[in-house]
């Protein structure tokens, strides 16, 4: 659920998912472990382990490439772009010395690559359903990567239209900022095996409400829901895709 943190933090020490999930455990004798994350105002599926054995198994999976999330999200784009073509998008993401707690594209070398597929599944108006595969997990990877081309998420706070140094062309960026809750991002579908010869598993997560009813309102066909099974079934090494870089 958006708008919780996945594991306590300095400023934020209760209410988290992972004490949510310690207290459903009550009485188990096990001490759950968060896999990996979400950003706080990111909804969708994350994987927790239940006892330090399960975590140790699945953070190996994670780091060799078993552990899969993927993403749609509503997105900005006042130019044209071609539904259903892959976007092929690769940096170097660093931390921002101004503000820690967010990051920014570097120059080559200079930072952590981060690569991400992505790819338009439809448009109403100024807006765009994208469907996002990772090849790396960095911190804000999606958000800031798609920003710094142009294309911010609907409703993030953070990586708005500034990061690439343009001005909302359409006028509506800072109007969603104020009535959409947190950036319309959602992990709809998280997939995992141990190992070469573990056996795959799948579990998804349904689009909130709030994203469903702002497609809608806009005028977008299909509900969400319907369009991440059609994006479940994509796969960026086949499909076509272009490179796009950063103006």
């Amino acid at each position: 659920m958006a708008g919780i943190l996945t594991h306590p933090s300095a400023r934020e020490r209760t209410g988290s998912l992972l004490a949510g999930v310690a207290y459903h455990l009550l009485g188990a004798e096990q001490t759950p472990h968060a896999v990996h994350r979400l950003d706080k105002y990111t909804s969708g599926a994350i994987l927790f382990a239940k006892h330090a054995h399960a975590h140790h198994q699945l953070d190996r999976a994670l780091r060799r490439g078993f552990v899969h999330r993927k993403y749609i999200a509503l997105a900005y784009v006042p130019n044209e772009i071609t539904c259903g073509d892959w976007l092929h998008l690769v940096d170097d993401l660093a931390m921002n010395p101004e503000k820690p707690s967010r990051r920014m594209v570097v120059a080559p070398g200079d930072g952590e690559r981060a690569v991400t597929h992505a790819l338009p599944l439809a448009r109403t108006g100024h807006m765009v359903l994208f469907a996002f595969e990772l090849e790396t997990y960095r911190t804000h990877q999606i958000r800031l990567q798609i920003a710094v081309r142009g294309m911010p998420l609907v409703g993030d706070r953070d990586y708005s239209y500034s990061i690439a140094r343009i001005p909302d062309p359409a006028g509506r960026a800072g109007y969603f900022e104020r009535v959409f809750p947190h950036q319309a991002l959602h992990a709809y579908q998280l997939s995992w095996q141990l190992g070469e010869n573990g056996v795959p598993k799948t579990a998804s997560a349904r689009v909130p409400d709030a994203m469903e009813t702002l497609w809608s309102l806009s005028g977008g066909t299909g509900t969400l829901q319907e369009w991440c099974a059609r994006a479940a079934a994509a796969n960026p090494a086949n499909d076509s895709r272009v490179t796009l870089d950063t103006e």
